[in-house]
């Protein structure tokens, strides 16, 4: 699985700390249940969770570049299917909703 351990298949990886399905489980379920919607750069929607702690890491061609402390649960439209990822929470920024005003982080 491509988020279970570091590989020189993918060029960029983020890879969970923890590969175990029922820790996988706890971090679906937190982002679900206390996360926010993020709607990505080609409009789909996921949802972020900061864990308050490291949670896993990125790798760039097998080797490690940096810690990841957030979890991203991609949205899919298969009901059956769950895709969910470790990434860093300062790729996340705060803007203004443009209909509302409302603080949102992008």
């Amino acid at each position: 699985m491509k988020h279970n351990n570091p590989s020189t298949f993918f060029k960029i990886n983020s890879v969970f700390d923890d590969n175990s399905t029922g820790e996988y489980e706890k971090f679906v379920v937190n982002a679900v249940a206390s996360g926010s919607v993020e709607i990505d750069d080609q409009n789909r929607l996921n949802i972020v969770y900061i864990a308050g702690r490291k949670v896993g890491a990125m790798y760039e061609n097998g080797s490690f570049q940096y810690p990841e402390d957030g979890i991203k649960v991609v949205c899919s439209t298969d009901p059956l299917r769950i895709h969910s990822f470790p990434f860093g929470s300062t790729t996340l920024s705060t803007a203004f909703c443009k209909n509302c005003g409302i603080s949102v982080t992008t």
